[in-house]
């Protein structure tokens, strides 16, 4: 509870008290719905985090095995095979912030990268290289059915065909592996193919997480940069270590747009279904083509949350916008109402109080007698008027209150 005592000339504050309470750019991705009834075949895409892929073209890679871009897997033994050529179309929820490259499907509204924070290099710079750490997050309280899924990673991104390379921990069941609880796998997402790590591992609430994207033996050809990537997803619980990768190798692509947090989530209707803060990252890293880390003055992310899209769970970023950030759900904004008399006699000093609720703390508050900012100061104005107060909290995020108070001579005298 915040206490502020005015003196009133006609509501003329003379001090303000003040006592810490105890606890405390949107968008919508472009796109349409498609014409056809594709929800009907909804049973048959499996949610990525990447969006959404038909089963038949989502592939598990063996351990130890490298996959190229034409789809030949080669095992630790020197054996190969060839994947399927895709035949369905893809549905990807990238950063989408080149409007019209993107079309997401909705198969409910529920279906969507949520929040991110991205940067991107222009032609001809690329990233070839992302680190970043994250902690996993408390198990959200709601259910899971097989298909409601939330992933959280970081990326990197390559416009022209809509790839993605993420170490991505996901809660839930995607129809592939999974359930309620934590697993992690690493990701390639091209056109309308998408492979995975065979080797999941599975955190625990409160473990650290590291993921990487580096890239090697890069080339330039007629059709652009081809590069060898491997993806790696690790986590450390009670002094080991557990690692999981995938190694894809001649990939095309400049990866010029980097997530430096991400969230992507499917058919999830309720904000119970959210960890309960959100996650948090630190340490993330980016390398150009030059193998050196880019500076921090060289970066400029772009946080973003998509609007209409599932239940409205209060969601923002934090975070220092450099190496640290935090994507938020289920956390209001503060709120704060003044209790106190209404009616007050001049030159009298009376008490109010703020009440404050939600928001990160610490809160911080500024208090408007007669609208204007008071600073400790006297003021002799002789009308009624409105009282505001106005709490901050640590994300800049505000709640106000302001109430009239009118002043006359028969207002009963306050005792403070």
């Amino acid at each position: 509870m915040k206490r502020v005592c005015f003196s009133i000339a006609a509501l003329v504050m003379v001090a303000a008290c003040t006592e810490q309470p105890a606890s405390t750019a949107a968008r919508t991705l472009g796109g349409s719905r498609p014409a056809v009834a594709l929800a009907a075949a909804a049973g048959d895409y499996v949610p990525t985090p990447a969006g959404r892929y038909h089963r038949s073209c989502v592939h598990a890679i063996p351990d130890g095995a490298r996959v190229d871009s034409g789809g030949v897997v080669t095992r630790a033994d020197g054996s190969t095979y060839q994947l399927p050529t895709c035949q369905y179309p893809a549905y990807p929820n990238l950063s989408a912030h080149n409007a019209g490259q993107v079309s997401p499907l909705e198969f409910s509204n529920n279906t969507s990268r949520v929040e991110w924070a991205w940067d991107s290099l222009l032609s001809p710079d690329r990233f070839t290289k992302l680190t970043a750490y994250w902690a996993v997050p408390a198990a959200p309280v709601g259910s899971y059915p097989t298909g409601t899924v939330y992933y959280t990673f970081p990326g990197l991104e390559y416009d022209a065909t809509s790839s993605v390379l993420m170490p991505a921990l996901q809660y839930g069941n995607n129809g592939l592996f999974g359930g309620s609880y934590w697993t992690a796998a690493s990701w390639y997402c091209r056109g309308t193919t998408c492979w995975y790590s065979n080797t999941q591992i599975s955190p625990n609430v409160g473990d650290t997480v590291f993921g990487s994207m580096v890239a090697s033996n890069c080339f330039t050809g007629r059709a652009g940069v081809r590069c060898n990537w491997k993806i790696k997803t690790q986590y450390w619980h009670n002094g080991s270590s557990y690692v999981d990768s995938l190694k894809v190798d001649s990939i095309l692509g400049s990866f010029a747009i980097a997530d430096a947090a991400a969230i992507d989530v499917d058919s999830v209707t309720s904000c119970d279904q959210y960890p309960q803060l959100g996650v948090s990252y630190w340490w993330v890293a980016l390398y150009d083509t030059t193998g050196y880390q880019l500076l921090p003055g060289a970066l400029h992310f772009v946080d973003t949350v998509t609007s209409g899209v599932g239940p409205s769970c209060y969601f923002g970023l934090g975070g220092n916008g450099v190496d640290r950030f935090i994507a938020y759900h289920n956390d209001p904004p503060p709120t704060v109402s003044i209790s106190g008399p209404s009616r007050v006699r001049p030159n009298a000093p009376c008490l109010w109080q703020s009440n404050p609720s939600g928001g990160v703390l610490p809160l911080s508050f500024e208090w408007y007698p007669w609208g204007w900012l008071a600073q400790d100061v006297t003021d002799s104005l002789w009308v009624s008027s409105w009282i505001k107060v106005v709490a901050t909290d640590a994300r800049g995020r505000h709640g106000w209150d302001s109430p009239y108070v009118t002043v006359s001579s028969s207002a009963p005298v306050c005792r403070i």
